[in-house]
C-alpha cells in the first residue's frame, strides 16, 4: 500500500531532481523529538541550494498541515556530509517512485471513480472499498482519496 507519506517523499524527490530523500529513521537519529515521524531527510543538497529548495517546498508544508495537521521538518545534508555519513542513502530509492515515462491508462474510466492514486499517480481511478479506496488501474489500496496530494502535481 502506497500512502500519503510515500507520496510526499516521492514528490520531494521529484522536486529535488531525484536527490535521495527518506523519512527520518534510526540510521540517521537515535534521539526522539516532537515531529520525528514527519521529518524528511534530503541528501546531496549543496549549502548554496538549501535556502531556495526550502522555499520551494514551503507550499508542501502548508498543504500537509491543512490536510493532515502535521508539520514537515526538512533536514538537508550536503554532498560532503552525505558521502561521509550517509552514503547508503544514494543506493536506496523509494519503492513507490515511478518512472515518469510509464504510460498512463488510456481507456476511459467510469464516471463513478474518484481520487488520486499514490502509486500510479493517476487521477479518477479510485473506487471506495470498505474503509478505504482501491485503484482500478494498479490495485493500490490507500486510506484516503488522495485528492490533496493530487493538487501538488
Amino acid at each position: 500500500m502506497v500512502g500519503e507519506r510515500e507520496a510526499i517523499r516521492d514528490y520531494v524527490s521529484r522536486i529535488t531532481g531525484g536527490k535521495p530523500v527518506c523519512w527520518l529513521d534510526e540510521r540517521i537519529s537515535k534521539g526522539d523529538f516532537e515531529g520525528r515521524d514527519w521529518t524528511l531527510e534530503i541528501f546531496d543538497v549543496p549549502h548554496q541550494e538549501q535556502r531556495a529548495l526550502h522555499a520551494r517546498l514551503w507550499s508542501l508544508n502548508r498543504r500537509v498541515w491543512q490536510a493532515l495537521h502535521q508539520s514537515l521538518t526538512l533536514v538537508f545534508h550536503t554532498p560532503e556530509e552525505t558521502t561521509r555519513l550517509y552514503s547508503w542513502a544514494r543506493q536506496e530509492r523509494p519503492s513507490g517512485l515511478l518512472d515518469s515515462t510509464k504510460p498512463r491508462t488510456s481507456a476511459p474510466l467510469p464516471a463513478s471513480l474518484t481520487g488520486y492514486c499514490f502509486r500510479c499517480h493517476q487521477e479518477r481511478t479510485l473506487r471506495s472499498e470498505g474503509t478505504g479506496h482501491r485503484c482500478v488501474s494498479c490495485g493500490n489500496e490507500q486510506q484516503t482519496d488522495g485528492l490533496w496530494v493530487a493538487s501538488l502535481q
